[in-house]
C-alpha cells in the first residue's frame, strides 16, 4: 500500500497545502495497492547460432579479417503454459473490443509463446583491416553488427506493477490506483478488503486480488493496471566501428589515435502502452486511455536507439631506463 498525502492537504484561501504522507498512514488512507504471490515457474527460450571467421594476408602490408554471425531464437515459454500478458489483438468480452488479456494455456489468436520465434534477423557480419603505412606506422579499422540474447529480466519477467509474463497466469495478484483524485482513498487499513471506498470507479480489493487459473478469461484483469510483453519483438542491433592510426615515435615510445563509434537500434524502451493522449490530459481523463477498460499498461517496446561517439589519444612508454608509463586521454560524446 501507497500513502502519499493527499488525502491530508488542505486548501486554505487561495493556497494550498501539501499533506504529509505518514498523516494519511495514521488515518489509514491508502492512495493505491499492490500484491502478488506467484509461483515457481520454468520458462523455456532456444537460441541456436554459428560463427565463421578468417583472417586474410593479401600482400606484407594488408591483412583483412571476415567473420559472420548468425542468431536465432524461439520467445519465451513456460512448461505448464503459466504466462500471460497484455495482447492488443485479443478480444475484450466486456466491451467486445481488441485489447485483453493472453494466456500461456490457451493459445488466443495462435499465439504459443511471449514473443514470437525471430529467424531472420540475426545476420551479424564483421569487418576489420591492418594496414602497414611504411616501417613506423600502422592503420587498423574494424565495422561489425551484434546482438544479444534475450534475457528473462528484460522479456520475460513482470515488473513490478500489475501481472504480466512468466509465472503469472497461476498466481494471485491485484493492483488499484486512486481515480477521485484525492477524494477518497483506495481503501482504509482496517477495512475487511469487501468494501469498495471508490464508489463507481472503483472496487473491494477482495473482487481484484484474483487468480485466472486453469480457466482464464480474457477480461479477468479489467480495471487493473497490467504488463505486455511485445510478440513481434526485433532483435536489438548494435553497429560498432573503430579507426585508428598507430605510430612508432622512438624505439621505446608509441603514439595512437583512434576513433571509436556506436549505433545502437531496436533497443528496449519501458513505457506506457495505455497513456492518455497529451491533448486529452485532464482531471478525469480515464476514458481517454487508447483502452480504457485498463489502467496502465506497462512493457517495454524495441524503439529506442543509442549514440556513442569517442576520440582517444594513447601515449606509451615501454620499459626503458627504468621508466614506463601510458597516457590515455578519452573524449566522448553519447
Amino acid at each position: 500500500m501507497s500513502f502519499t498525502g493527499v488525502y491530508t492537504a488542505a486548501k486554505q484561501g487561495a493556497s494550498n497545502t501539501s499533506g504529509t504522507p505518514y498523516a494519511d498512514f495514521l488515518l489509514g488512507y491508502a492512495n493505491s495497492w499492490s500484491a502478488l504471490n506467484s509461483p515457481e515457474y520454468g520458462g523455456r527460450l532456444k537460441s541456436p547460432q554459428f560463427f565463421v571467421q578468417d583472417d586474410f594476408k593479401l600482400n606484407s602490408k594488408l591483412t583483412l579479417n571476415l567473420g559472420l554471425r548468425w542468431v536465432g531464437t524461439t520467445g519465451f515459454s513456460e512448461v505448464r503454459g503459466d504466462e500471460m500478458s497484455f495482447d492488443p489483438t485479443v478480444t475484450n468480452p466486456a466491451t467486445n473490443a481488441p485489447g485483453a488479456m493472453w494466456y500461456g494455456t490457451t493459445h488466443a489468436n495462435g499465439r504459443t509463446s511471449l514473443q514470437k520465434p525471430e529467424w531472420n534477423q540475426g545476420w551479424l557480419p564483421r569487418i576489420g583491416f591492418a594496414y602497414l603505412l611504411g616501417q613506423k606506422t600502422t592503420i587498423r579499422g574494424g565495422f561489425g553488427i551484434f546482438t544479444f540474447p534475450w534475457s528473462v529480466d528484460d522479456y520475460g519477467a513482470a515488473s513490478q506493477m500489475g501481472a504480466g509474463f512468466l509465472g503469472a497466469e497461476f498466481a494471485a495478484s491485484g493492483n488499484e490506483g486512486d481515480s477521485t483524485s484525492g477524494v477518497y482513498p483506495v481503501v482504509l487499513l482496517d477495512s475487511d478488503g469487501n468494501t469498495n471506498y471508490q464508489g463507481s470507479v472503483g472496487k473491494s480489493i477482495n473482487s481484484l486480488f484474483k487468480s485466472p487459473g486453469n480457466n482464464p478469461t480474457p477480461d479477468e484483469f479489467n480495471g487493473q493496471g497490467v504488463n505486455y510483453a511485445q510478440y513481434l519483438a526485433p532483435l536489438a542491433r548494435l553497429q560498432q566501428w573503430d579507426l585508428t592510426v598507430q605510430r612508432q615515435v622512438t624505439q621505446n615510445m608509441m603514439g595512437q589515435l583512434s576513433y571509436v563509434g556506436s549505433h545502437g537500434s531496436k533497443m528496449l524502451f519501458f513505457h506506457d502502452l495505455n497513456q492518455v493522449p497529451e491533448s486529452e490530459l485532464g482531471p478525469n481523463d480515464a476514458s481517454s486511455r487508447p483502452y480504457p477498460e485498463f489502467q496502465s499498461i506497462s512493457g517495454n517496446d524495441g524503439i529506442a536507439v543509442t549514440n556513442y561517439d569517442s576520440l582517444q589519444a594513447v601515449v606509451s612508454q615501454r620499459m626503458s631506463a627504468g621508466l614506463q608509463f601510458n597516457l590515455i586521454t578519452p573524449g566522448q560524446r553519447c
